[in-house]
């Protein structure tokens, strides 16, 4: 199993959570609201970010994780920033590539959960 690969539960293999949703809060100045919004607009730039990551040289691989560092980390998504800094510290690694697009698939889902409540 690859470092950033999650488990089914929703941790990484740390047992970090794939949001921390402490940070989110503080981010938020504890406005729920704001934490949503947010939210959104995270899931749809990892969206993004997924589907650009399938045909992406190694160049542009790099400039996708490096963009999903800073988005990752503004929102607490660790795991996936940290998964992020691996790639684009290795862009040619075609298996972190796949591991980064499994991750963003399985932070989006959870993701999707807490939006929905």
């Amino acid at each position: 199993m690859h470092a950033c690969k999650p488990h089914e539960d929703g941790r990484d293999m740390a047992g970090q959570p794939l949001i921390d949703r402490a940070h989110l809060a503080r981010q938020a100045g504890g406005d729920a609201a704001l934490e949503r919004e947010v939210l959104e607009l995270f899931v749809a730039q990892v969206a993004h970010a997924a589907q650009a990551l399938a045909g992406a040289d190694a160049g542009k691989r790099r400039e996708i994780a490096h963009s999903l560092v800073g988005t990752g980390r503004a929102v607490g998504a660790f795991v996936l920033a940290d998964c992020a800094a691996r790639l684009e510290a290795a862009p040619q690694d075609e298996a972190l590539a796949a591991c980064l697009v499994l991750l963003i698939a399985r932070t989006r889902a959870q993701v999707a959960g807490m939006i929905a409540r």
